[in-house]
């Protein structure tokens, strides 16, 4: 009994852990303005490039970027 007294207090420790660290999450880091940045330098690359890319080296580029990211 004893046993899962303690296992219990620990298990509502971590609940409680885990709530706070979503709390800090969402009010701290997500919509921020470096989460902004990071969004947009995640997305606008990639649209750039399909709107200005050239088609027909499109499969090169992709496996040498493929071979970068692999050797880094």
């Amino acid at each position: 009994m004893y046993d899962s007294k303690m296992l219990d207090d620990v298990y509502n420790m971590l609940v409680n852990a885990n709530y706070k660290l979503v709390h800090i999450w969402i009010t701290q880091i997500v919509f921020s303005w470096r989460w902004w940045i990071g969004t947009f330098l995640s997305v606008v690359p990639w649209i750039v490039w399909i709107k200005i890319g050239d088609k027909k080296n499109a499969p090169k580029l992709l496996f040498v970027g493929l071979v970068v990211m692999l050797v880094t």
